[in-house]
């Protein structure tokens, strides 16, 4: 591998903070230099929310962002969050995302202050080539940097609506003034990015309806306080077929029941295993996995903290929020009606089309993840170049084992690296916080043991062209 002193980390979200983190806290001479548009770090778009009503869907124990301190999130937020009351089981916690976000800043400045190899360039990677020199990355304002290894970690691309002038994104700011002229406001998806939106328009002092649509109008279910179950590795029936899986889940399931638990218990067991689990099905099952069993393992295994769910239920309940399992046929702007919106829309099992008048719509149902159609113009640079292809299940770049991505030939690249997200065809199990940071914690591993043994550094600090 190439030698690792100047690693360059296009991304200052969650993933890219994570792995700054890991980085620094290595007892190395690496020097990270984070690329990122913003002048904030660890947050991106879901995690700066600024409104404390957004929780996680992973309680605060979970959330550490190191892998061998697993109480550090919880610890933190008890000396720095004084909004807990002791009113709910400190280890059945769910803090805001805004809490969670201040976590990741505070502990890359933290480590950046205490090494003094960090350094921060703000812009937006655009491009990425090979030269005699190293990695080169060209930004969008057209200053070139220079490293050893480059590591992409700029997540997924937020969404577009067709026939819309312009995207609409969960928990960016609502205009108030306008919320008390709408009667109906549509989101598209029923998964948790819809949930935060709801919120934020209840927050918000909207009265209207809030119709949620999506293939299978599946909300997503309620964290309940069940120990996770124990199951040993050798029980679980790795690199059997999907169908022999399931079944064996059921039956664990049922067992699980019997004992007065339920389905939780089983799934929070099973985490541990579920990227070797997915890395040992065949690709025809992976494949099916993704068709048509993955609305349903997303609304168990991406749950709602209590409290959400429970103010959910009571909008469901008296008709504010509606949930239609249906199919989108045409969004058409009324040019009659300035501010209004005509949905066509088919319901799961029926042929007749219905139609909707909605005065806003915004598209919840998660970011894009077909890198084959990006336009994010970094991923189009590695693909365009073939430094890189998408997997084949389209659901991120291709990636090996070690997150090295795969260029077009097959081959495996020793200097350009992927994590997070857009990793997820590689690992499946890869959008939550303590898989990612388990991830982050290996690539920096790998990383910094390759700068100790490798070449001389040009310098400490990625220069610029």
């Amino acid at each position: 591998m190439a030698s690792a002193r100047n690693i360059l980390i296009l991304g200052g979200g969650a993933s890219g903070t994570l792995l700054a983190i890991q980085i620094l806290r290595a007892d190395t001479t690496t020097h990270v230099t984070l690329i990122e548009r913003s002048d904030t770090f660890g947050k991106g778009v879901a995690y700066g929310s600024a409104h404390p009503i957004h929780l996680l869907n992973v309680r605060a124990a979970n959330m550490s962002a190191y892998p061998d301190l697993r109480d550090h999130f919880a610890a933190w937020l008890s000396e720095n969050d004084g909004k807990h009351d002791g009113s709910e089981d400190v280890g059945f916690r769910f803090a805001s995302r805004l809490a969670f976000g201040n976590y990741l800043t505070s502990q890359l400045h933290e480590h950046g202050a205490a090494t003094t190899r960090l350094t921060h360039i703000r812009g937006e990677a655009v491009a990425i080539s090979r030269t005699p020199s190293g990695i080169r990355v060209t930004l969008d304002n057209f200053r070139r940097i220079i490293g050893d290894v480059a590591v992409i970690a700029t997540g997924y691309e937020s969404p577009a609506l067709s026939g819309l002038s312009s995207t609409l994104t969960p928990w960016l700011s609502i205009d108030r003034k306008i919320l008390g002229d709408t009667e109906n406001i549509l989101l598209l998806g029923t998964g948790l990015s819809t949930i935060d939106h709801v919120q934020s328009l209840i927050a918000a002092g909207y009265q209207g309806k809030i119709i949620a649509i999506s293939r299978r109008g599946l909300l997503p279910q309620a964290h309940r306080p069940f120990e996770a179950a124990e199951i040993a590795k050798g029980e679980i029936p790795f690199g059997q077929s999907l169908s022999r899986l399931l079944k064996w889940f059921r039956e664990r399931v049922r067992d699980a029941e019997g004992q007065g638990s339920d389905w939780r218990a089983v799934l929070d067991g099973l985490r541990p295993f579920v990227q070797e689990l997915w890395q040992s099905l065949s690709p025809a099952d992976q494949s099916r996995f993704v068709r048509h069993a993955r609305p349903w393992w997303d609304v168990r295994r991406h749950r709602m903290a209590p409290k959400v769910a429970a103010a959910i239920g009571d909008l469901v309940a008296s008709g504010r929020l509606v949930v239609i399992p249906s199919k989108i046929v045409s969004i058409t702007p009324r040019d009659q009606k300035p501010g209004s919106i005509e949905v066509q829309y088919r319901r799961r099992g029926k042929h007749e089309i219905e139609t909707l008048d909605v005065q806003g719509i915004t598209d919840c149902t998660g970011f894009s993840i077909d890198v084959s159609k990006a336009e994010n113009p970094l991923v189009r640079s590695l693909v365009d170049q073939g430094l890189a292809r998408p997997d084949r299940l389209g659901l991120g770049l291709d990636v090996d084992a070690a997150s090295a991505l795969i260029d077009r030939n097959g081959k495996r690249a020793t200097d350009i690296f992927a994590i997070g997200p857009l990793t997820r065809g590689a690992f499946w199990e890869i959008t939550g916080i303590p898989d990612i940071r388990t991830q982050c914690a290996r690539l920096a591993e790998q990383l910094t043991q390759s700068s100790e043994t490798g070449r001389s550094p040009r310098s400490l600090r990625a220069a610029s062209e």
